[in-house]
């Protein structure tokens, strides 16, 4: 039976090795270094189910005995891998036990816990005494434990059979401890160097996985390296795309551009040239060598200069960039304008390295450009040099004493409204010529406008009695008339001038010498020199001061009205409204002067509205209050009369104060009908249909054909007063007043006469069969409260004028 036992003992123990290997292979395959932690536990519950299994075994088999084998694996587990294998392997043995020998459980259990305990013991006392594991260590250690496990079970359990058997085959057991510990220690051992090596190859995982880890890192580091190395790569593709094209496009811009570029470096003296740049000298862009080696030896004026830039560092001291208008000689011998433009570049001893830059043709240009500058200084008409060119030449002078004659055709005008533009185009540019070859030592003389030429000289002592002179040599050559075409034309000059004093601005001395002109002009001073005096220039201040006055005057409405009587068979049938204003520094200011300006600033139709508002409220409060017929008679500007809207205005006042009955006249200028005829025929058509009269004012003045008072619907004609004037020395005057009250009686007109001072004016204009009289003889005009009393005393006492002194 002991061969048996061996037998199965031995099976035994290799089944539970081989079920050990297997498991911790595949726990290390499966966990990992998980399966580290929990080594112990898991090493004893694999010992114990070889135990369980190795006892299970046997008793299917039958057999007994097998008590000191499951102490064997107690102790070698408790020594091979400590006591918490050892007591988890017991554990595992002890439930399997239960279940086969609960009688014996206190006896396995004491025996258990005495081997784990006295197993742990021997081997931390072999340790501290630094014993090796070796097989004797071993042996005695497991001959230790089964004499404790006897003596254990002796004490115990002496009657147990089991214990009296074991001590009969102690030496059996002996040996088989030998074979069990020297074939477990070697496969122990073999399976520590395997558990070293594969904590060396999980170490080696772990660092393969750290390593793999940073060789992760390194990869997702060069991806990104990679991936940043391509955006370069891309961008560099872009950005020399973008040259490629840059290029490109500069060569077009190059090929399409009208400048021609150059690169010159002054060490070398080599040019490098564009095709355009050859073309602008007219040569081929193969001839360039020929262009380059003659380039300073083309430049015109400026050639020198422009060298300078090109040889010498020194005129780049203080330009970073030179820009000059040259000539350049061409390939066939013809000097064209170009600009140059060239920036440098220099080295750290600051000698010229490069010189880049364009050549431009502007030949066009200049020449473009010498008309503009032509005809901005030049007479389009004439040729002569304008006022602008005379402006500035005065500004060029300003530091000296200069004397600024005019040279101008008296009444220019007429002359261009009877002979036409052609003409006296001729005119003048004949007095420039005349100018030109009678003036000596004049600084320069320029058309200013039509009919008037001015000249600048220096104001010496024997310059004006050189002007006298001069003017006497033009004075002879217009003294006959000029023949020009068809025509025998005559012609004076005015000369007026000025001298431009010190202190005085440019349009200071334009003013002054306007000024003159103008009075000369007014004043009809020809053929003589006529200087400027501040008199003239207090006249224009004058006038300057009531345009603006009169501003004031319309919106604040500071225009008075007064009324000079009109009479008929010797009493008042009517008044003639006058207007008035008064300034408060200048004194007043009379209609003859406020009028005109009031026209040529455009507001007359503003004071005619004023004047007429006003006479006819107090007319017709009069005629109301009083129970009068009295008619008014108002001034109106040919401006009002050829405007459609005024005229509407104004005769809306009429009807406002129920005066458009025949009561309500307005006046007009002769002249006003010669002049804008075509404008006052509708508009005197609508007057006449709405009630008012219209009078013809200052007749015999003017120019107007007489065929126009039958055609326009005029009623009442005034003799001006220059006629009544004359009318006592003179008898042609006498016939020519009673022309006229005999031209308007046969056309069914009523004749006023104007400017009736004394007994034997109105005396002479009764006995020519006069209508109506009006002047200072029978009444100076009145304010509104004067007039009252005046026609109260006509009317009311229903007198007569005397008329007798």
């Amino acid at each position: 039976m002991t061969g048996i036992y061996f037998v199965l003992y031995s099976f035994l123990i290799y089944s539970f090795l081989f079920l050990y290997v297997f498991t911790s292979y595949m726990s290390y395959k499966w966990w990992g270094s998980k399966f580290e932690k929990h080594s112990q536990f898991i090493h004893g519950f694999i010992l114990g189910l070889g135990g369980v299994f190795a006892i299970a075994f046997i008793s299917i088999l039958g057999l007994k005995n097998v008590d000191d084998g499951r102490f064997a694996i107690i102790t070698l587990t408790t020594l091979f891998y400590g006591p918490i294998a050892g007591s988890m392997s017991f554990l595992v043995m002890l439930c399997y036990l239960l279940l086969l020998k609960r009688a014996y459980m206190l006896l396995y259990m004491i025996i258990g816990v005495t081997l784990i305990l006295s197993t742990t013991f021997m081997k931390r006392l072999f340790n501290k005494r630094k014993s090796t594991y070796a097989y004797v260590t071993i042996l005695i250690i497991a001959a230790v434990n089964i004499i404790l496990s006897l003596i254990v079970g002796m004490i115990i359990s002496p009657e147990y059979g089991q214990v009296v058997e074991a001590q009969r085959h102690s030496i059996l057991i002996f040996i088989q401890f030998i074979l069990l510990v020297m074939l477990l220690s070697s496969i122990i051992k073999k399976e520590k160097s395997n558990d070293g090596y594969i904590s060396a190859l999980l170490l080696s995982k772990s660092d393969l996985e750290a390593q793999n880890e940073e060789i992760r890192a390194l990869y997702e580091e060069m991806a990104a390296t990679e991936e940043a190395l391509q955006a370069n790569y891309d961008e560099l593709f872009e950005y020399r795309w973008k040259l490629e094209e840059s290029e490109k496009r500069y060569s077009r811009v190059i090929s399409a551009s009208a400048e021609g570029f150059f690169d010159y470096y002054p060490v070398t003296k080599v040019w490098f040239v564009s095709n355009r740049f050859c073309n602008i000298f007219g040569f081929k862009a193969e001839e360039s060598n020929l262009v380059t080696n003659s380039f300073f030896d083309r430049l015109g004026e400026n050639g020198v200069k422009v060298s300078a830039y090109f040889e010498s560092p020194i005129a780049w001291q203080e330009a970073k960039r030179f820009s000059e208008e040259i000539q350049i000689l061409c390939n066939d011998d013809v000097y064209r304008w170009a600009q140059i433009n060239a920036i440098a570049e220099r080295d750290e001893a600051g000698r010229l390295m490069r010189i880049t830059g364009s050549l431009l043709d502007i030949n066009q240009r200049k020449i473009e450009q010498e008309k503009v500058e032509f005809y901005a200084f030049h007479d389009p008409v004439t040729g002569f040099l304008n006022e602008d060119y005379f402006v500035e030449a005065i500004l060029r002078h300003s530091d000296k004493s200069l004397i600024i004659l005019y040279v101008a055709i008296y009444d220019f005008n007429r002359l261009a409204m009877i002979y036409g533009s052609k003409i006296t185009d001729i005119i003048q540019y004949q007095l420039g010529i005349y100018i030109h070859e009678n003036f000596d030592d004049v600084i320069t003389y320029s058309h200013i406008r039509a009919g008037v030429f001015g000249i600048l000289l220096n104001d010496t002592t024997e310059q004006l009695s050189c002007i006298q002179k001069n003017i006497g040599k033009l004075n002879k050559l217009y003294k006959r008339d000029l023949f020009i075409g068809n025509y025998n034309i005559n012609i004076s000059l005015m000369f007026p001038y000025c001298i431009n004093k010190k202190g005085l601005s440019i349009e200071e001395v334009m003013e002054h010498i306007e000024v003159t002109y103008e009075h000369c002009n007014d004043k009809k001073i020809i053929s003589k020199l006529q200087g400027f005096s501040s008199v003239y220039f207090e006249d224009k201040s004058y006038i300057k001061q009531v345009s603006n006055y009169l501003f004031k005057a319309i919106s604040e409405q500071l225009f008075t009205v007064v009324y000079q009587p009109q009479i008929e068979n010797g009493k008042i049938i009517g008044v003639e409204a006058l207007a008035r204003l008064t300034h408060p520094v200048m004194g007043i200011i009379p209609p003859d002067v406020f009028i005109p300006i009031a026209e040529e600033l455009g507001i007359v139709h503003e004071i005619d509205q004023i004047i007429i508002t006003k006479s006819c409220k107090m007319i017709s409060d009069l005629n109301k209050r009083k129970g009068w017929a009295l008619k008014l008679s108002v001034n109106l500007s040919f401006l009002d009369l050829i405007s459609e809207q005024i005229i509407e205005t104004f005769i809306g006042i009429g009807a406002a104060y129920g005066l458009n009955n025949g009561l309500l006249s307005f006046e007009m200028t002769e002249t006003a009908i010669s002049k804008y005829i075509e404008g006052l025929q509708n508009n005197l058509a609508t007057i006449n249909k709405a009630g008012i009269k219209i009078e013809l004012d200052d007749f015999g003045t003017g120019y107007s054909s007489l065929k126009y008072l039958g055609e326009l619907p005029v009623e009442v004609i005034k003799i001006d007063k220059a006629f009544v004037e004359s009318i006592e020395e003179s008898d042609k005057m006498k016939g020519l007043v009673q022309l006229m009250i005999n031209v308007g009686h046969l056309l069914n007109l009523t004749v006023v006469a104007e400017g009736i001072e004394n007994i034997e004016q109105f005396r002479i204009l009764e006995a020519l069969n006069c209508d109506r009289y009006q002047g200072y003889y029978f009444s100076k005009p009145l304010d509104e409260p004067s007039l009252i009393e005046f026609v109260k005393g006509q009317l009311d006492n229903c007198t007569k004028i005397s008329l007798e002194e």
